[in-house]
């Protein structure tokens, strides 16, 4: 078996890189087939952008757009808040925050349902999701990464969690345990497990966990999860036809979580490569996107950021910013405490008993809750970033009575993260998003102020520190190292520093080309209000 197949070569930050920017690839991928049925559509031979959304090349959809919306708040609020995350979907939903274009658009209908549930409360629920077995679309599995990429060491909590995030909009069984058991799967490939042990007959178990993990859950695994990732071998399995579409055996790339699962595993088995699954999955059609997000995140994790193609990582929309939030995530890791309150499996069905909360030094402590039963969440601390001035702790960073933090730092804790790279993009977008309002609005009366805005947008720009003497300009201006390459994994786990994205110029020209994306968004802003004021 090559090294490719055992995953033994890869690094931990270079697989959890692999796990962000894999389900981003995938969905830019797929977007181009979404909708089209198998065959009545040209080979799709790489990230070609168009589909019926008709998106740039590298531009991508909802499923990235959640999955960075849930990687923001886990960052942010230090730890899993359900409300938060539900918060952020709503500001996407009606803002189009966190997306590829500017816009909300493919959201799917048990998604919309859930957000509309949590609107409905007033924004007061954890977790909004229909239970109702025909709402179990595959919208959660789709954004699931950055909660078994924060939880990686703790696979049992990692699984847990997976399903909470899974219930803030699809509650049904099987949307639940699918997210459980990819995040186990994820948490695997992350920490370097080979891809015969990945999709072993019987199922795979994390390391650390007992072998009859997955049967001695209370309630065990959906029978039909169970089915599909227990027993039976998924690359001997061939896609559907037209004329045979529900014959046994067969795969289907539809919106049914299940059947989105056993695709993006027949994808991962049936292939050597990251590139290649993909485009299996890409020119099955139909929920291309979404399928081919879902197995790119296994195949990223398992292959690592370096085994996605160069040329599909350079074109990803908000590639900087997907890339400092894969980080922090992988940063933030490292700093969670032990847990040993879950030492034993955990129930889908939420626990009628106090919550028991993890605290430094991995004692544990009952915590009151005047939560109902069905809306109590899992709580774990990450320990706040070590000082790097003092070697203290970050001021600013303080717990909240929901696990989270309060405060508007840049990042909760009052670092910088991504060497500035997320406060560069919020400025933007919430100047993106003045601008959006102002056109739906129709409160431009001269193209004059609406290039005004426009300026002021793209001058937010705020460079985090001057080039030293190890850089260069070329003759295009941009930053150049020689003591680190951006697409180089092993250069990047040896930074120095709690801004990981490298040397300080990559950090500035991944602010750059967020500018210039916000910028590229307004231009065809720009020929809208031209034409609205005519």
């Amino acid at each position: 078996m090559s090294s490719k197949e055992t995953n033994n070569t890869t690094n931990s930050l270079d697989r959890v890189l692999g796990t962000l920017v894999g389900l981003a690839c995938g969905d830019a991928v797929g977007t181009t087939s979404e909708f089209q049925r198998r065959g009545m559509f040209p080979e799709v031979c790489g990230m070609v952008g168009g589909g019926v959304f008709r998106l740039k090349p590298g531009q991508w959809t909802d499923d990235t757009s959640m999955a960075l919306c849930m990687a923001q708040s886990l960052i942010e609020r230090l730890g899993h808040d359900p409300r938060d995350q539900l918060e952020r979907y709503l500001g996407w939903h009606e803002k189009g925050r966190l997306s590829s274009n500017g816009a909300c658009f493919d959201i799917g209908n048990t998604t919309i349902g859930g957000i509309d549930r949590f609107r409905a409360s007033g924004n007061t629920r954890n977790f909004c999701g229909s239970t109702d077995p025909m709402e179990a679309g595959n919208g959660s599995l789709m954004r699931l990464a950055p909660a078994p990429m924060l939880l990686r060491l703790h696979p049992q909590l990692a699984v847990t969690v997976a399903g909470e995030t899974s219930r803030t909009t699809h509650a049904a069984r099987t949307a639940v345990d699918s997210c459980r058991y990819y995040a186990g799967l994820l948490v695997g490939a992350m920490n370097g497990a080979p891809k015969e042990k990945l999709l072993a007959m019987g199922g795979f178990v994390p390391t650390g966990l007992p072998d009859d993990f997955w049967s001695a859950m209370e309630p065990p695994l959906d029978p039909e999860v169970a089915e599909v990732v227990l027993g039976a071998s998924h690359a001997e399995r061939e896609p559907s036809t037209k004329e045979m579409p529900t014959r046994q055996g067969t795969i289907r790339n539809d919106g049914y979580v299940v059947r989105t699962l056993e695709a993006a595993l027949w994808a991962f088995g049936r292939s050597t490569s990251f590139e290649e699954g993909c485009l299996l999955i890409a020119n099955l059609g139909d929920d291309a996107d979404t399928v081919a997000a879902i197995y790119g995140q296994l195949a990223g994790a398992f292959y690592g950021y370096s085994g996605i193609p160069a040329e599909w990582r350079n074109k990803i929309a908000l590639k900087g910013l997907i890339e400092a939030m894969a980080e922090e995530l992988f940063d933030m890791s490292n700093r969670i405490d032990s847990c040993p309150h879950l030492a034993t499996p955990a129930s889908t069905i939420p626990s009628t008993s106090d919550t028991t909360d993890a605290v430094a030094g991995g004692a544990t402590h009952a915590m009151p809750t005047t939560e109902p039963p069905e809306q109590r969440v899992t709580r774990f601390v990450v320990k706040p970033a070590a000082d790097e001035a003092g070697g203290g702790f970050q001021q600013g960073a303080h717990q909240g009575a929901g696990g989270g933090v309060d405060g508007n730092e840049e990042r909760a804790g009052g670092a910088f993260w991504g060497g500035g790279v997320a406060a560069h993009y919020q400025r933007l977008e919430d100047a993106y998003v003045a601008i959006k309002a102002k056109i739906r609005a129709r409160s431009y009366h001269t193209i004059e102020a609406f290039e005004q805005d426009v300026s002021a947008m793209i001058l937010t720009r705020q460079p985090t520190h001057e080039p030293d003497a190890n850089t260069s300009e070329d003759a295009g201006g941009a930053s150049k190292t020689a003591k680190h390459d951006d697409d180089n994994p092993e250069s990047r786990e040896a930074s120095t520093g709690k801004r990981t994205l490298g040397a300080e110029e990559t950090v500035e020209k991944a602010k750059d080309a967020l500018t210039e994306e916000f910028a590229a968004r307004a231009a065809i802003d720009k020929v809208n209000v031209r034409m609205m004021l005519q």
